[in-house]
């Protein structure tokens, strides 16, 4: 489900030119990728929508205002952890289908994706955010490529290849946010569940190429 961006009404105003030695300041040595990095960490155990700049500042040993000296603030945060989620999807999925074609080809994928929202909860639920960032949605693209390449190699194009690449990420996202939850509640192998389902979805879309 897309995660709604909520505006911050935090952000301080900046230190000016000339202001006391008291302004807050930036930490030597922090720099605009540890704030991310940071923020990165907190997403996965708390989810984007729990991310505040108080406790990205907190993690770093700054104040937060030192925060915005790097960043707009937590929507600005919030579309970097977006990108830098596709980007790291895409690589996920690119490495899992090296060499890979068809059916199976899929299913390693799906396997992948499914993998990436477990390790990256927090990451993956920062791509699910709607954006009109065109940064944001050519790296999503790179990702859904490779998912798109390998339904072509099954035969499938035109509308067939829509509803084949539509079906595959609803499959896997609904499966992983529904186990991220701890919707999952039986001692069933849900490896195998996941298994059973991606692999009547692939022979059914390979019966109609």
């Amino acid at each position: 489900m897309p995660t709604v961006i909520r505006k911050t009404t935090e952000k301080p105003s900046r230190p000016v030119a000339g202001a006391s030695s008291a302004a807050p300041q930036t930490r030597k040595g922090i720099d605009r990728q540890q704030v991310l990095n940071a923020a990165r960490e907190l997403c996965n155990v708390r989810g984007v929508d729990g991310l505040s700049i108080k406790e990205i500042a907190d993690r770093l040993g700054i104040r937060p205002p030192s925060v915005y000296a790097h960043f707009e603030g937590l929507p600005e945060i919030r579309a970097e952890l977006a990108k830098t989620g596709h980007h790291a999807l895409a690589h996920q999925l690119r490495s899992s289908a090296v060499a890979q074609t068809g059916a199976s080809g899929v299913i390693v994928v799906a396997k992948a994706y499914l993998a990436f929202i477990r390790d990256q909860p927090g990451l993956y639920s920062a791509t699910m955010q709607p954006s009109s960032n065109l940064e944001a949605r050519a790296a999503a693209d790179e990702w859904l490529s490779v998912i798109q390449r390998l339904l072509e190699s099954m035969g499938l194009s035109g509308d067939d290849l829509i509803h084949a690449l539509r079906g595959i990420r609803s499959m896997v996202h609904g499966f992983g946010q529904l186990e991220v939850i701890g919707q999952f509640r039986t001692q069933v192998d849900r490896d195998a569940s996941f298994d059973r389902m991606v692999c009547a979805f692939v022979d059914a879309i390979g019966r109609k190429s």
